[in-house]
């Protein structure tokens, strides 16, 4: 006699988004602040008003992109609140699940005009935060070590 058996899953659970269609549509993938800080992870937080996206300008989109790093600047979690958060929301499931880095989208095209595009600003302010803060951390060693 057949038996099933139970099926096994190699899914990730933590890589699957959810998104709810209101108006905004609201968006999450990976930790929220509030998860994060429970599980007390390292991270700091890049955040977008929707003001700064062209394409949200011309459409009068409001809303906002956040994202958590780690200190390996890698995404731990994403949340979109936007007209269009599912466009944003998709390519920040395949960077969170692939452990991607925002400045690794500095070398990726993205359609323009989209929501989605405002993430080549948030990784283009990232990294230029990054530099900014480097030179700065070495000018005051070198002076310190005089």
């Amino acid at each position: 006699m057949f038996t099933p058996r139970p099926l096994r899953s190699n899914a990730q659970l933590d890589t699957i988004p959810w998104i709810t269609y209101t108006s905004p549509e609201v968006g999450q993938i990976g930790l929220t602040e509030e998860q994060a800080n429970k599980q007390q992870v390292e991270y700091t937080v890049e955040q977008l008003d929707l003001a700064e996206i062209d394409r949200a300008i011309t459409d009068n989109d409001q809303g906002f992109i956040k994202v958590l790093l780690n200190k390996k600047r890698r995404i731990i979690g994403a949340t979109v609140v936007s007209d269009n958060a599912s466009e944003a929301l998709s390519l920040l499931t395949h960077m969170y699940y692939h452990k991607q880095s925002l400045s690794s989208l500095l070398k990726t095209v993205i359609p323009y005009p989209t929501i989605a595009s405002g993430l080549s600003i948030m990784a283009s302010k990232n990294v230029t935060d990054q530099v900014a803060n480097s030179v700065f951390s070495n000018l005051l060693f070198n002076k310190w070590r005089k």
